[in-house]
Protein backbone atom coordinates (compact mmCIF):
# COMPACT_ATOMS: atom_id res chain seq x y z
CA UNK A 1 0.00 0.00 0.00
CA UNK A 2 3.24 2.52 0.91
CA UNK A 3 3.95 2.39 -2.94
CA UNK A 4 0.50 3.47 -4.10
CA UNK A 5 1.06 6.11 -2.19
CA UNK A 6 4.32 6.88 -3.32
CA UNK A 7 3.14 7.04 -6.88
CA UNK A 8 0.15 8.63 -5.97
CA UNK A 9 1.62 11.77 -4.16
CA UNK A 10 5.04 11.42 -5.22
CA UNK A 11 6.02 12.42 -1.74
CA UNK A 12 8.47 9.43 0.03
CA UNK A 13 7.64 11.75 3.23
CA UNK A 14 4.26 11.31 2.78
CA UNK A 15 4.39 7.90 2.41
CA UNK A 16 6.38 7.07 5.33
CA UNK A 17 3.94 9.25 7.09
CA UNK A 18 0.83 7.65 6.13
CA UNK A 19 2.72 3.83 6.67
CA UNK A 20 3.61 4.96 10.43
CA UNK A 21 -0.22 6.42 10.81
CA UNK A 22 -1.54 2.93 9.63
CA UNK A 23 0.80 0.78 11.72
CA UNK A 24 0.24 3.09 14.88
CA UNK A 25 -3.60 2.55 14.10
CA UNK A 26 -3.15 -1.25 14.01
CA UNK A 27 -1.03 -1.74 16.90
CA UNK A 28 -3.81 0.95 18.89
CA UNK A 29 -6.40 -1.86 17.33
CA UNK A 30 -4.48 -5.26 18.37
CA UNK A 31 -3.38 -3.67 21.81
CA UNK A 32 -6.78 -2.98 23.13
CA UNK A 33 -7.94 -6.33 22.07
CA UNK A 34 -4.98 -8.14 23.62
CA UNK A 35 -5.39 -5.56 27.06
CA UNK A 36 -8.83 -5.94 27.15
CA UNK A 37 -8.47 -10.01 28.37
CA UNK A 38 -6.54 -8.35 31.18
CA UNK A 39 -9.16 -6.10 32.47
CA UNK A 40 -7.03 -3.29 31.27
CA UNK A 41 -6.51 -0.55 28.93
CA UNK A 42 -3.34 0.44 26.82
CA UNK A 43 -3.05 3.72 29.05
CA UNK A 44 -3.79 2.00 32.14
CA UNK A 45 -1.06 -1.18 31.12
CA UNK A 46 1.70 2.49 29.78
CA UNK A 47 0.81 3.45 33.48
CA UNK A 48 1.92 0.39 35.27
CA UNK A 49 4.92 -0.28 33.53
CA UNK A 50 6.50 3.64 34.00
CA UNK A 51 5.35 3.17 37.73
CA UNK A 52 7.45 -0.28 37.24
CA UNK A 53 10.79 1.10 36.29
CA UNK A 54 11.14 4.45 38.13
CA UNK A 55 13.16 4.62 41.16
CA UNK A 56 11.97 5.36 44.23
CA UNK A 57 9.09 3.87 44.24
CA UNK A 58 6.78 6.34 43.25
CA UNK A 59 6.47 8.92 40.72
CA UNK A 60 4.91 12.60 40.40
CA UNK A 61 1.59 12.68 38.45
CA UNK A 62 2.99 15.40 36.30
CA UNK A 63 5.88 13.19 35.50
CA UNK A 64 3.44 10.49 34.66
CA UNK A 65 1.93 13.11 32.12
CA UNK A 66 4.88 13.99 30.50
CA UNK A 67 5.86 10.37 29.99
CA UNK A 68 2.92 9.27 27.95
CA UNK A 69 2.05 11.94 26.76
CA UNK A 70 -1.56 12.29 28.76
CA UNK A 71 -3.06 16.01 29.88
CA UNK A 72 -3.76 16.31 33.65
CA UNK A 73 -7.37 16.02 33.84
CA UNK A 74 -7.33 13.22 31.51
CA UNK A 75 -4.53 11.80 33.97
CA UNK A 76 -6.27 12.39 37.05
CA UNK A 77 -9.34 10.48 35.58
CA UNK A 78 -7.18 7.42 34.57
CA UNK A 79 -5.03 6.91 38.26
CA UNK A 80 -8.50 7.60 39.88
CA UNK A 81 -9.97 4.38 38.07
CA UNK A 82 -6.87 2.76 38.36
CA UNK A 83 -7.12 2.85 42.05
CA UNK A 84 -10.20 2.09 42.64
CA UNK A 85 -9.40 -1.25 40.99
CA UNK A 86 -6.41 -1.67 43.67
CA UNK A 87 -3.54 -1.33 41.01
CA UNK A 88 -2.03 2.09 41.96
CA UNK A 89 -1.85 4.21 45.57
CA UNK A 90 -1.83 7.65 45.11
CA UNK A 91 -0.50 10.17 48.42
CA UNK A 92 0.29 13.83 48.47
CA UNK A 93 3.94 14.97 48.06
CA UNK A 94 5.96 15.66 51.19
CA UNK A 95 7.19 18.22 48.99
CA UNK A 96 4.01 20.47 48.13
CA UNK A 97 0.84 19.05 49.01
CA UNK A 98 -0.54 20.02 45.98
CA UNK A 99 1.01 17.03 43.88
CA UNK A 100 0.56 13.47 44.03
CA UNK A 101 2.80 10.63 44.20
CA UNK A 102 1.93 7.30 42.04
CA UNK A 103 2.82 3.60 42.90
CA UNK A 104 1.98 0.29 42.12
CA UNK A 105 0.15 -1.48 44.82
CA UNK A 106 0.69 -5.50 45.18
CA UNK A 107 -2.25 -6.26 42.73
CA UNK A 108 -0.91 -3.50 39.96
CA UNK A 109 2.65 -5.53 40.60
CA UNK A 110 1.24 -9.15 40.18
CA UNK A 111 -1.15 -8.19 37.33
CA UNK A 112 1.66 -6.42 35.55
CA UNK A 113 3.67 -9.17 36.09
CA UNK A 114 0.77 -11.67 34.19
CA UNK A 115 0.22 -8.99 31.73
CA UNK A 116 3.79 -8.57 30.23
CA UNK A 117 5.26 -11.75 30.19
CA UNK A 118 2.76 -12.55 27.44
CA UNK A 119 3.02 -9.02 26.03
CA UNK A 120 7.12 -8.93 25.75
CA UNK A 121 6.02 -12.05 23.54
CA UNK A 122 3.68 -11.08 21.12
CA UNK A 123 6.09 -7.80 20.81
CA UNK A 124 9.06 -9.97 20.13
CA UNK A 125 6.41 -12.16 17.07
CA UNK A 126 5.26 -8.78 15.72
CA UNK A 127 8.60 -7.26 15.74
CA UNK A 128 10.59 -10.35 14.43
CA UNK A 129 10.29 -9.48 10.78
CA UNK A 130 13.65 -7.24 12.05
CA UNK A 131 17.27 -8.21 12.74
CA UNK A 132 18.37 -6.23 15.96
CA UNK A 133 20.30 -4.54 13.63
CA UNK A 134 17.57 -3.13 11.78
CA UNK A 135 15.67 -2.57 15.27
CA UNK A 136 18.05 -0.46 16.32
CA UNK A 137 18.19 1.27 13.03
CA UNK A 138 14.19 1.52 13.15
CA UNK A 139 14.50 2.73 16.91
CA UNK A 140 17.29 5.47 15.78
CA UNK A 141 14.79 6.52 12.88
CA UNK A 142 12.22 7.37 14.95
CA UNK A 143 13.48 9.34 17.36
CA UNK A 144 15.07 11.23 14.78
CA UNK A 145 11.66 11.73 13.50
CA UNK A 146 10.60 12.99 16.95
CA UNK A 147 13.14 15.04 17.20
CA UNK A 148 12.46 16.90 14.23
CA UNK A 149 8.41 17.07 14.98
CA UNK A 150 9.28 18.46 17.91
CA UNK A 151 11.63 21.20 16.16
CA UNK A 152 9.13 21.49 13.34
CA UNK A 153 6.19 22.19 15.31
CA UNK A 154 8.12 24.61 18.01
Amino acid sequence: MAAQVLKKYDSPGYGALLALVKVGGMLRKAGDRFFKDYGLTQCQFNVLMVLQYVEGGGCAQKELCQQLLVKGANMTTLLQRMQALGLIARKESREDERHKIVSLTPKGRRLLKRVEKVYYKLVEEVMSVHSLAGLKRFTRQLEETLESIERVSA
